[in-house]
């Protein structure tokens, strides 16, 4: 995804410079939490869909909506960093709407 923006950022920016405009500059930011979820085809005959549920998903988005508020683009769980083998940076303890902290978890940025 990182790599991909910022080749479609390139690109809008030639864009701007080709029309005279303002070049766009678009972001993204998203959370990663690493526990069982339920993944695959839910539904019935009248609406089936693909999806993913459960309390990682959940996690995942709160996270996804703090990336806006410590400017980082990526903002992982502690289980998520605990079970990678690579370096992060606390960057906060935060408390989630809707989940209590008794399992815990710091969000981090994947470096």
């Amino acid at each position: 995804m990182r790599k991909a923006l910022g080749a479609l950022n390139a690109e809008l920016a030639k864009q701007a410079e080709r029309g005279g405009g303002e070049p766009v500059t678009l972001q993204v930011g998203y959370g990663v939490a690493t526990s069982p979820a339920h993944v695959g085809n839910m539904g019935s005959d009248q609406r089936f869909d693909n999806s993913t549920l459960g309390d990682t998903v959940n996690l995942a988005s709160r996270l996804e909506g703090q990336s806006a508020t410590y400017n980082f683009d990526a903002i992982v769980s502690e289980n998520t960093q605990l079970s990678c083998d690579a370096a992060f940076l606390e960057i906060d303890l935060i408390r989630v709407k809707g989940r209590d902290n008794r399992h815990g978890f710091s969000p981090s940025l994947a470096k």
